[in-house]
């Protein structure tokens, strides 16, 4: 974003919170980023996590060892380029791996060197998506900025374990309901895709846990947590 954009934006957003009787933050990475910007209405913020309507019915994940799916279309914030050379380092020490990427279409990013261990699916329909969850073995979302990645609360909710970063918004515990890794760091990346490949056991309780995190984020908690909020004001 250019720099004048980006002031004018931020501008907005100081106004905004200091008009508000709350400021409404999805997580606490994005909490932690609105008290950057404006330290003095950091009492104001309630801590809301969205919730999802994705619904898997009676389907529990049942994995495809190896079988490693990623979903966004925004390829460089969503941290794709880490994954692809996460895909070069990985594939000549396990070549089952199957590196399945959904929502990227663009012919000039599919026939990139730097993808060439990657599996594009292109644009998948709500069902397909839930067949990819229901059959990957994990998730990797290596992002560098979200709100609240909605495709962690598809993932948790089919019980696929994730690879993730603290800034996609879902309150991931390291090492119980998934494995953090910092932003941009390829070598972790990769280690924490080979811990869970190699070991079938921490794959089990991390799906486990992954699923009953997802309660957390149903649209049942989402409206029981603004219902809660408003009531707050009556006080």
């Amino acid at each position: 974003m250019p720099v004048g954009v980006l002031e004018f934006t931020e501008g907005l957003i100081t106004q905004a919170l200091e008009l508000a009787d709350v400021a409404l933050c999805p997580s606490s990475w994005v909490a932690e980023g609105v008290v950057m910007l404006s330290p003095k209405n950091a009492e104001k913020i309630q801590i809301c996590p969205y919730g999802s309507s994705i619904t898997y019915g009676d389907r529990v994940n049942e994995p495809v060892p190896g079988r490693i799916f990623y979903a966004g279309n925004c390829l460089l914030r969503k941290g794709l380029p880490e994954l692809a050379r996460a895909a070069d380092l990985l594939r000549p020490r396990y070549p089952d791996l199957d590196f399945r990427i959904a929502g990227i279409d663009d012919p000039a990013v599919r026939c990139r060197p730097e993808c060439r261990n990657l599996s594009f699916l292109g644009s998948l329909s709500g069902e397909r998506m839930q067949q990819e969850f229901l059959s990957a073995d994990m998730f990797v979302l290596p992002t560098h900025a979200e709100g609240l990645a909605s495709v962690m609360i598809e993932a948790i909710a089919a019980g696929c374990p994730v690879i993730t970063t603290r800034r996609a918004g879902v309150d991931i515990e390291d090492g119980v309901n998934g494995l953090l890794i910092e932003p941009g760091d390829v070598d972790a990346l990769v280690a924490a895709i080979e811990r869970v490949y190699g070991d079938r056991g921490l794959r089990d309780t991390l799906a486990a846990n992954a699923r009953t995190l997802a309660a957390n984020y149903t649209m049942e908690a989402w409206k029981n947590r603004l219902v809660a909020v408003l009531r707050s004001f009556d006080s």
